[in-house]
């Protein structure tokens, strides 16, 4: 176990993962990071996501307010945000939300390991998940804040649960009693903020999330790997998650393609990368629509995917005035 001066101690047994870390600010200074964490516990293996805050004072400099980061360690403030079903091994991906969601932060991971033999055969159910930090909600005091520091971490019961829905071209979707159009289920996550504070996906048998994901364009990217049956060698399938990150399901439009499914088009929230474990993916956007992801496999094979976010991941005008 392990901890600082100043917020929460660690479970034994168990490790943190590698962060990501976040300039909310955008002044080149990091306000937080977050991190995974894994542990035994009873036979299995337990974990949670983990934030760390650095301590900003407002200072002042050649007469103009600047923000002052303690460089101290110590003074920094580790809490547990999420509650796992499971231990989360790989690090997560960050990123602030549209105006429709207040520019929530979101985070995005998952639950798994793959660092044994006994982790072969492991059937427990993992989960992909897309939460909001809710300390940072534009709309809190400093004391709602004080008091979420304090409060009991997130658990998955809070969560919309995401899995199973299908999303048609026509806005359409099937799986829930919640909604039953994308923009329905769009304002779930809406600016009232009277919902849920994320949602989880559940998994299929044996699959978990053992690379980093990506955010692009309003798309979570999340490889995912499910090992064979072979239980005297190392090997499996990996597949690509592409999910609207404040749904947790396929977007109204085609990302990574689209199936036929009777009279309509379905949007496919997954595909299959082929045999191996998935690196993170790595995205080029240039000057064609949309973006390619590379992705490597283990066996050195390297994927290439046409991406279609669902937002705009280019620059632009955004107003303009004439002159005369």
């Amino acid at each position: 176990s392990s901890g600082n001066n100043n917020g929460t101690t660690l479970p034994g047994n168990g490790f943190m993962g590698s962060p990501v870390s976040v300039d909310l600010t955008v002044d080149y200074s990091v306000n937080v990071s977050y991190i995974g964490e894994s542990h035994a516990s009873g036979g299995s293996y337990d974990g949670g996501l983990y934030r760390l805050q650095v301590p900003v004072t407002v200072g002042t400099a050649n007469g103009e307010p600047v923000l002052l980061y303690d460089v101290d360690p110590n003074t920094w403030t580790l809490t547990q945000m999420f509650d796992a079903d499971y231990g989360i091994t790989a690090a997560p991906a960050a990123a602030v939300g549209t105006a429709d969601s207040n520019y929530s932060l979101w985070l995005y991971f998952g639950t798994g390991r793959y660092l044994a033999n006994s982790d072969k055969a492991d059937t427990t159910q993992q989960y992909l998940y897309g939460i909001k930090d809710p300390y940072y909600n534009f709309k809190l005091n400093a004391a709602q804040q004080t008091a979420l520091l304090n409060a009991e971490p997130l658990t998955k019961d809070a969560l919309f649960d995401a899995t199973g829905i299908a999303v048609y071209t026509d806005g359409s979707i099937t799986g829930t009693a919640e909604a039953s159009t994308f923009g329905e289920l769009k304002i779930r996550q809406g600016p009232s903020l009277t919902y849920e504070v994320g949602w989880y996906k559940a998994l299929e048998v044996g699959e978990r999330i053992v690379s980093k994901p990506s955010i692009l364009g309003g798309i979570l990217l999340a490889p995912s790997f499910v090992p064979n049956d072979d239980i005297c060698a190392f090997g499996g399938d990996s597949w690509l998650h592409a999910l609207y990150f404040e749904t947790g399901t396929a977007y109204s439009q085609s990302v990574i393609g689209t199936t036929p499914d009777g009279t309509k088009d379905k949007v496919l929230d997954k595909v299959r990368l082929g045999v191996g474990i998935s690196s993170s993916l790595g995205i080029h956007v240039g000057r064609e629509h949309g973006a390619r992801g590379f992705i490597q496999q283990s066996t050195g094979t390297i994927n290439q995917i046409d991406l279609a976010p669902a937002l705009s991941i280019k620059s632009g005008f955004v107003n303009w005035r004439e002159m005369r």
